[in-house]
């Protein structure tokens, strides 16, 4: 039976029977990173087509995604990457000296770097930090634009409050 375009995306017949053709391979993939496997190669393994297998990250991955989330909670317990996390926080350094072939002198010390990348990661997973996005209509790179920011005095008259008082050109 012929399937149509959106039918075949979705993994349903046209006949309206639901049948899960491409989650075998989804599993397949999902494990195939687990284990360590790069995306390329766990879709190769995991039965996909050379073209989809090079572009698995665009192509197969977004809808592995929970299948990749569940896996890995299972694999690696909550409480485990918390803890994990709030020892990066705390991370410090030990520097050492030598002086002819031994160790003379040790200082352990704060580890900024590595705590500020903790730290930000913290942030991220609960919500307080949004990675920077940049949208674009063009293949030359995102749009531009350009915002001018004219401070009023609050005692000025409401007038001044006029693009065309302050000299703001509202032209295209």
């Amino acid at each position: 039976m012929k399937k149509t375009r959106a039918a075949s995306k979705t993994g349903k017949k046209r006949s309206g029977k639901n049948i899960e053709v491409k989650a075998p391979k989804r599993r397949r993939f999902v494990a195939g990173l687990v284990a360590g496997k790069s995306m390329y190669r766990a879709a190769l393994d995991a039965g996909y087509s050379n073209s989809m297998a090079k572009n698995a990250g665009e192509k197969i991955l977004p809808g592995a995604r929970n299948e990749f989330k569940n896996d890995l909670a299972r694999k690696i317990p909550h409480a485990l990457l918390i803890r994990r996390i709030a020892e990066g926080l705390n991370a410090k350094e030990t520097k050492f000296a030598q002086f002819e072939g031994g160790f003379s002198d040790e200082r352990h010390l704060v580890a900024w770097e590595t705590r500020r990348r903790y730290a930000e990661l913290a942030a991220k997973l609960m919500g307080y930090l949004v990675e920077k996005v940049e949208l674009g209509n063009s293949e030359e790179g995102p749009t531009a634009l350009q915002l001018n920011v004219h401070f009023v005095d609050a005692e000025k008259p409401a007038e001044l409050l006029d693009p065309a008082a302050v000299g703001i050109d509202e032209g295209g």
